[in-house]
């Protein structure tokens, strides 16, 4: 389903969690940020911000990621660890805004750097600006 308006345009990839379906909803992305030329492309979910911000970087399109909790944390089993800390740490040079929901997460998130802004969402209301 696709929204357009003139401030911003959304547009749902649908997408299984398997290595055919995400190769081809990161096909849809690119092609879709070639066609549209849009200013930037802001992504929610684990999956769908490694596709967007490996199509954006592909296409030079600005990126905002929201991180609605990093798999990631203190107490996390070793396997979240090592598969998805290396991840959001590469892909964090493809990032130019980041928005966590937690100062854990906000602390991986500085210490990725790679010159991604990183603000703290407070409670869905407040955005702490560093």
């Amino acid at each position: 389903m696709a929204f357009c308006s003139e401030m911003y345009y959304s547009v749902d990839i649908v997408f299984f969690k398997n290595i055919l379906a995400v190769k081809c909803a990161y096909r849809q992305v690119k092609a879709l940020l070639q066609q549209e030329h849009f200013a930037f492309l802001h992504c929610h979910s684990p999956i769908g911000g490694v596709i967007g911000r490996l199509a954006g970087h592909a296409c030079g399109v600005k990126v905002m990621y929201t991180a609605h909790g990093f798999h990631f944390f203190k107490g996390a089993s070793v396997v979240n660890w090592m598969l998805f800390y290396p991840i959001e740490r590469k892909l964090a040079k493809y990032t130019d805004v980041l928005l966590t929901m937690n100062a854990e997460d906000t602390k991986h998130a500085e210490v990725f750097g790679a010159g991604a802004e990183t603000f703290e969402v407070l409670d869905n209301t407040d955005i702490v600006f560093p």
